[in-house]
């Protein structure tokens, strides 16, 4: 009877250890989720057709991002590339929040769904550009829901979706 509990004593803990091996710290999947992003988004080959490498992330990676951004930024680079002399859409790398973007991008922390990147050149403790990556993860996969910019240099606090949502309005639906 001893060696019948020892040994179920042993295959219960053995199950706990594996599951609790198996789950995952939701920060820490999204900081690498993210930061694998980065580092796959910045070595981009020089030269590409796309007017921005975010129009490259959306066609190789679409998998990456929720329905709703992707669609949003599907229509973004759609108006971009019909627009004629002027720009119609976006006018800065939303990914990496500049016009003329840092050149290392590092994910600094995690809190819940956001994940905080940071801009810089030579100095980590110089950031160039803050950015609050919002994610949704399941233990199977991670998705990009939003990306949040900080108020700087006079400008409020906005968002990738609210600003392309000014940008490409939904059309009005006639009855």
């Amino acid at each position: 009877m001893k060696r019948l509990s020892l040994a179920l004593a042993l295959i219960l803990f053995i199950g706990r250890t594996a599951f609790a091996q198996t789950r995952v710290n939701p920060s820490s999947q999204a900081m690498r989720f993210v930061q694998s992003f980065y580092d796959w988004y910045l070595r981009q080959p020089e030269g590409k057709t796309d007017p921005w490498a975010l129009d490259t992330a959306i066609k190789q990676r679409p998998e990456l991002f929720d329905a709703p951004l992707l669609k949003a930024l599907q229509i973004d680079a759609n108006a971009r590339a019909h627009a004629d002399g002027e720009i119609d859409g976006l006018d800065f790398d939303p990914f990496l929040n500049s016009q003329d973007p840092s050149t290392h991008f590092k994910a600094v922390s995690a809190r819940g769904a956001y994940v905080r990147v940071i801009g810089y050149e030579q100095q980590i403790s110089r950031p160039r550009e803050v950015i609050s990556v919002e994610v949704h993860c399941t233990p199977q996969h991670c998705v990009f829901v939003n990306f949040h910019y900080p108020a700087q240099d006079g400008i409020a606090a906005f968002e990738l979706l609210s600003i392309l949502r000014e940008l490409h309005p939904p059309k009005e639906s006639t009855p």
